[in-house]
């Protein structure tokens, strides 16, 4: 049984093609809230958690501040997590916040193995995930992502403590939250459980690659002063690498009869460009869904 504490947030722009298969992976005994400008979706309608409607936020602040409308129109939450219309939560996710949620862990924040999936639901490869979190540090200046954002969990301190969701970002929000979190001196903590599935959709941020490198060389900027050396931090990427081996033939493997036009983040993102040289040409991991789930 999931805590009564536990609140998880979903930011949409209302049509959700992909919603009711999020209502089907939701854990039972937890609060949802989904923010919307519609008071009723029919896509919720059925469901067996049931959702409260949140009004969206005036002023165009995206889907950063639809999170933090979220996550401020409940007051009864000690743990949280989000999730896109379009994703889905992972099978062992109920199981990360038994795990988790307990006292002790409210200065830790936990995540686990996400996968990425078809269009159709259907199984494409896990995400590269670093289990060694004393590599963080040497990972995120090279811009190596050592985690997924789908599943993360944090307690409510985590949130209060660095003022919510940076409503600014467009697409990578989410990264820059995790990264001041790791920078205010919060733990992260690796559960080898699956908590999440980042759905891949046709043409998936292609018209925002330069956003979103801009967004990303903006949240990892002030980890380059004060960066490991140069020895420690290849260390930790060859490391990264080899850790994910499977993982990376398996991306072949699985995308080479997908067209280029679907392949965003297998690609695209793997091949930052020049003018961002704090940057690696490491797998991209994704943030945002720029709009296509909210």
């Amino acid at each position: 049984m999931t805590p009564p504490s536990f609140l998880l947030v979903t930011p949409t722009l209302g049509a959700a093609p992909y919603g009711r298969f999020l209502t089907e992976s939701i854990p039972f005994g937890i609060e949802w809230r989904v923010v919307s400008p519609f008071s009723e979706l029919d896509w919720l309608k059925g469901g067996s958690v049931p959702a409260n409607c949140v009004p969206e936020p005036a002023g165009g602040l995206g889907m950063y501040g639809a999170l933090n409308a979220g996550l401020t129109s409940s007051l009864n939450w000690k743990w949280f997590s989000y999730i896109n219309d379009d994703d889905l939560l992972g099978r062992e996710f109920a199981e990360l916040i038994r795990r988790h949620c307990i006292p002790g862990n409210e200065k830790v924040i936990a995540y686990g193995r996400v996968s990425m999936i078809a269009e159709n639901g259907g199984y494409l490869f896990d995400f590269p995930t670093s289990k060694r979190v004393q590599d963080f540090g040497a990972l995120l200046p090279q811009g190596i992502m050592p985690f997924t954002q789908q599943g993360m969990v944090a307690h409510r301190s985590v949130w209060e403590r660095l003022g919510g969701f940076d409503p600014s970002y467009r697409l990578a929000g989410d990264l820059d939250f995790w990264v001041r979190a790791w920078r205010a001196g919060f733990q992260f903590r690796f559960y080898d459980l699956r908590v999440g599935e980042w759905r891949l959709r046709s043409g998936q941020l292609s018209s925002q690659t330069e956003q979103m490198w801009q967004e990303q060389a903006r949240c990892l900027a002030p980890l380059l002063e004060g960066a490991p050396s140069r020895a420690r931090m290849t260390l930790a990427k060859w490391r990264f690498r080899l850790g994910n081996t499977p993982n990376y033939f398996r991306r072949y493997w699985r995308l080479r009869r997908v067209r280029q036009s679907e392949v965003f983040t297998a690609d695209s993102m793997s091949s930052p460009p020049d003018r961002f040289p704090g940057l690696s040409k490491e797998t991209g991991v994704p943030t945002g869904k720029g709009g296509q789930g909210r």
